[in-house]
């Protein structure tokens, strides 16, 4: 595969399954538009006190009342993130002092939807677009699946309740933004699974339902937009993992079965897909040597090749993303384990490690690609 074949725009960003999904796409996103923006950051409100200290134009920081278990931890580099690049970690520090910020961190407005977890979360250029998702009591009969959902704007500061949607209460549903539109599929509400998808329009605040998808109902399922296609892989039912998948084309408002991946990708109860140039990057947490296997799958030819696996050891893999030139993996040894970063470019036969993040644990991270810039949160 040629590098040509890796470069394209970067991949949609996706929300957190955790309970502060909105508030933490939101805080990151704005705090990421602030670092890749060239006019002059307003003053940080009094009331933060948490920061990272980095150079300004790198820099972002954590609102006060950010849970305290939670780190902020910037990898940055004038360059694709390679050792070469002499990328270098910077911890969130209580004693950062505010003239290092460029991006500030501010709470959020109350939201017109019930507290959730499991919900899709989307963003769509000036709006985050949540969905769907299902309360606390995780294991109660008080337990209460959702159908409605909200748009956050940040320049207006300002939440919007979004339309109806043709769709049951549901958490754990797939979902792309297309620069258009969001997708929406499958998930699992309170007695069944579904194998139903809608699309949302927030410029007109509606929603229509997809044609019929050929695969099984399901939740969990790995989901990334290739600019013409939504590829949906895996995801489980009550059964356990299941490792097809299909195409959707909103243009036709078709599925199409793609080609069976190597054995074993995207069978896990949480597979990952990211886009990664013209290919989507596909990962599985379940099984393989080091306990995750990985897969780049072309929708132009309908082919599939292998990830290398040399590199990794022993690790799992938590996340790949892609920062425009190559992959990158965060891995952790066990859970909660040691946070390390790996990256992979387009001909390489094995995985490099880039510098480790100082002091980092956690058995739930998230990380994303800001610019240049990777922001990895450590929680507990």
């Amino acid at each position: 595969m040629s590098r040509a074949d890796w470069e394209a725009p970067a991949a949609p960003r996706r929300g957190w399954r955790l309970w502060f999904a909105v508030a933490a796409s939101v805080a990151l996103i704005a705090a990421a538009s602030s670092m890749l923006s060239s006019e002059p950051a307003a003053s940080p409100p009094t009331a933060l006190d948490v920061q990272v200290d980095v150079p300004a134009a790198d820099s972002v920081g954590a609102p006060s009342g950010w849970p305290p278990e939670i780190d902020v931890e910037v990898l940055r580099s004038r360059g694709p993130l390679r050792p070469a690049g002499a990328p270098e970690w910077a911890v969130r520090t209580d004693q950062a002092p505010a003239s290092t910020l460029a991006g500030a961190w501010a709470p959020l407005p109350e939201a017109p939807i019930e507290p959730r977890l499991g919900s899709t979360a989307v963003w769509a250029g000036p709006e985050l677009l949540t969905w769907g998702g299902t309360s606390w009591a995780a294991y109660s009969d008080r337990r209460e699946f959702f159908a409605d959902g909200a748009a956050y704007d940040p320049a207006a500061e300002a939440w919007r309740r979004m339309a109806d949607a043709p769709l049951s209460p549901r958490r754990g549903a797939s979902a792309v933004w297309t620069g258009e539109v969001m997708i929406i599929w499958g998930g699992v509400g309170a007695d069944s699974f579904h194998a139903d998808g809608a699309a949302y329009d927030p410029v007109v605040d509606q929603w229509r339902p997809l044609a019929p998808a050929p695969l099984a109902p399901r939740a969990g399922s790995a989901a990334a937009w290739t600019g013409e296609e939504m590829i949906v892989l895996g995801g489980h039912d009550n059964a356990g993992p299941l490792s097809d998948g299909a195409s959707y084309d909103p243009a036709s408002d078709s599925w199409t079965v793609i080609a069976p991946g190597p054995l074993g990708i995207g069978r896990s109860w949480s597979p990952g897909a990211v886009r990664a140039g013209e290919s989507v990057a596909v990962w599985a947490d379940s099984w393989g040597p080091g306990g995750m296997s990985g897969a780049l799958y072309d929708p132009r030819t309908d082919s599939w090749r292998l990830l290398p696996e040399d590199g990794l050891g022993d690790e799992f893999v938590q996340q790949i993303l892609w920062d425009g030139a190559q992959l990158l993996a965060l891995t952790a040894e066990g859970a909660p384990g040691n946070l390390r970063v790996r990256s992979l470019a387009p001909d390489a036969a094995a995985w490099t490690p880039l510098p480790d993040i100082p002091s980092a644990q956690s058995s739930e991270p998230l990380a994303l690609t800001a610019g240049r810039a990777l922001l990895v949160l450590a929680g507990p």
